[in-house]
């Protein structure tokens, strides 16, 4: 009986010997094979004898090859995942601890190891590549922690620098892509020129007659562009006075008439590199009515019309206010107005 446990305790030793064995010359294999940048088929080697997908029972030291496996091999998000694995089993109260030094602005006080520290490194170079594909905002921040962990425990500082230099630049143009949305109130002087016609209900001749008018436009609308271009929608009701006169004012004239109307438009943004300024080209709606007088047997063609045309606006932006100018021509009707706006 001792000679048959004997016999299975050398047996059983043998095999474990001969496992470790196996496991070594395939590690060591894999080892040799990343060192030659044949990252692949150090994945292969490894999964041979590894279930390198379940990284739970793999050794630490199988893991963290896997991990630069994957990052060489631009599987960024499985690199990821097996390089916090080595964090979690072998730094886990270490990490936490270093994450909060950061926060807190402490951690040049604190040691942390290089081993760590070409980890935060790596994962800086992960995260950055994948925000360079996707912009999302999280891997951002994850790049800019890690390079920043690295530049100031001068781990590869002068390369942390640059990456941080390239996230700046990459997350300037991220955002001046971005498209945002924005409500807008605005007040302006609303002035424009008209030809009318006075008509003779007997005889029916006209005679035309010139109106200059200007108007308090109280309005509003909606934004929605990036740095460089969007689309405009806005519209302001008005009420204001004007002034109509014939060729000979001894024919007609009439001052301080009553007019009131909306004005509604809607254009494309095109906005230079500068940022604060912008230009909008925009197809406007022009609807106004006036009380003009009219005298026994004539009657004034136009008195409440709709007019269609094509207007520019310039806008440009200050820190709480913008002012934009605009100039729009609608057929026998010229309009400019200034305004004063507020975005929310």
């Amino acid at each position: 009986m001792v000679l048959k446990l004997v016999l299975f305790i050398m047996l059983f030793s043998t095999c474990v010997y001969a496992k470790k064995s196996a496991r070594t010359i395939y590690y060591k294999a894999a080892q040799k094979q990343y060192l030659k940048k044949k990252y692949k088929k150090s994945i292969r080697t490894l999964e041979k004898y590894y279930q390198i997908r379940n990284p739970k029972n793999l050794p630490t030291a199988v893991i963290q090859l896997l991990a630069l496996n994957f990052l060489k091999t631009k599987q960024l998000k499985s690199s990821s995942r097996y390089f916090h694995y080595v964090i979690r089993r072998r730094y886990k109260k270490l990490h936490k601890r270093v994450i909060n030094a950061l926060e807190n602005e402490t951690i040049e006080d604190m040691k942390v190891p290089q081993k760590l520290l070409r980890i935060y490194y790596h994962l800086g170079e992960i995260y950055y590549k994948i925000y360079h594909r996707t912009k999302i905002t999280s891997y951002f921040r994850a790049s800019e922690k890690y390079f920043n962990i690295c530049e100031i425990k001068e781990h590869l500082d002068d390369n942390a620098s640059e990456y941080l230099e390239y996230l700046a630049k990459l997350k300037t143009q991220v955002d001046q892509k971005e498209f945002k949305s924005d409500w807008f109130a605005n007040v302006g002087i609303l002035n424009w020129q008209e030809k009318l016609e006075l008509q003779s209900q007997s005889t029916g001749s006209k005679t035309k007659l010139l109106s200059n008018a200007r108007a308090l436009c109280v309005g509003g609308g909606y934004r929605y562009s990036n740095a460089f271009h969007g689309i405009e929608i806005s519209a302001c009701g008005f009420s204001g006075s004007a002034k109509i006169t014939a060729n000979s004012t001894a024919s007609y004239s009439q001052d301080g008439v009553a007019v009131t109307g909306f004005l509604l438009d809607s254009g494309y943004i095109i906005k230079p590199k500068s940022g604060k300024g912008s230009l909008t080209i925009s197809l406007p709606l022009f609807y106004r009515d006036g009380e003009y007088s009219q005298p026994e047997n004539f009657s004034i063609l136009g008195q409440g019309q709709l007019s269609a045309g094509v207007m520019l606006k310039g806008r440009y932006e200050l820190p709480l206010i913008d002012f934009t100018t605009s100039i729009g021509s609608l057929g026998w009707t010229n309009l400019f107005m200034m305004q004063a706006g507020y975005t929310f």
